[in-house]
């Protein structure tokens, strides 16, 4: 028999463990919570944590202009892709993100082959101050 005990008791221990939200909090996504602050054992690098959110900034960018975007899981390449509605066919947009705006060698060899074997754009996302800016390959 399972019994429930209110998370109270266990302090703020308990809610890191978990990665349960504190009332007040604006997400109730643990894993978004854990980036924010880190729970002492699994605190995650901070230029990693300053590109996942640049990420999710450019996702919501890209669907406020009617964009669908769905995004790549892990940190695999490309970051993500977009599909648009166009009045007969659909476009198709691959996209990376970088905070420092350029890709390495190696990423843009690989940019190049997507672009030429699916016959789709592919853009580079990048920030200069808080405004978002991209160029394609």
């Amino acid at each position: 028999m399972w019994v429930r005990i209110p998370l109270q008791r266990f302090g703020p221990l308990w809610r890191n463990v978990c990665g349960v939200v504190s009332p007040g909090t604006h997400s109730t996504n643990p894993q978004h919570r854990r980036l924010a602050e880190g729970d002492g054992e699994r605190k995650m690098n901070k230029s990693y944590v300053i590109g996942y959110r640049f990420q999710l900034r450019v996702k919501r960018w890209l669907e406020k202009r009617g964009w669908w975007v769905r995004m790549s899981p892990k940190s695999s390449f490309p970051d993500g892709i977009a599909v648009k509605k166009a009045k007969n066919n659909h476009k198709v947009l691959l996209f990376e993100c970088k905070v420092n705006k350029y890709l390495s060698k190696k990423e843009k060899e690989k940019a190049q082959e997507l672009k030429d074997k699916l016959k789709v754009r592919f853009c580079v996302f990048y920030r200069e101050g808080r405004e978002i800016k991209c160029y394609e390959i």
